[in-house]
């Protein structure tokens, strides 16, 4: 985990989830998802926020090929 960290830094994916009590408590759930729960909890926006950044990341990724090529 170090390596990968030391290594690939500019592409860590921010923030870190913590682990929380909420995730257990809804996989017992029919079928749903903690975004759909509980939209507005902490643990949402948090993945919202991971998932924001993982966007971020591919696109600087894409970008940085295509402008490698020309």
């Amino acid at each position: 985990v170090s390596y990968v960290h030391e290594q690939f830094e500019e592409y860590l994916l921010t923030p870190v989830i913590p682990r929380s009590t909420i995730i257990p408590s809804v996989q017992t759930k029919e079928k749903t998802s903690l975004l759909h729960i509980y939209p507005e909890h902490l643990i949402s926006k948090r993945f919202r926020e991971m998932a924001n950044s993982f966007e971020k990341n591919v696109e600087r990724i894409i970008f940085s090929k295509s402008t490698e090529k020309q």
